[in-house]
């Protein structure tokens, strides 16, 4: 399972994807408020499965770059 993060001020977000036992990939992403106290965890688990871990991964961060643009 690869993953990778970026920060938008306080906001943190993960994504990774991982395998499912089918042997498919799928995707989480896992957004961290920091600005709280403690810090707000927020996970997001897609549906969709891919057979390329490349894909669900892209995917992914497509994904938690859109939820990072709706932050206020």
């Amino acid at each position: 399972m690869s993953g990778k993060a970026f920060f938008v001020g306080a906001h943190e977000f993960r994504f990774n994807a991982p395998q499912t036992a089918e042997g498919a990939w799928t995707v989480t992403i896992v957004h961290i408020d920091h600005s709280k106290t403690p810090a707000l965890h927020n996970r997001f688990t897609s549906d969709a499965v891919y057979t390329v871990e490349s894909e669900a991964l892209s995917y992914a961060e497509e994904l938690a770059h859109e939820l990072a643009r709706h932050i206020e």
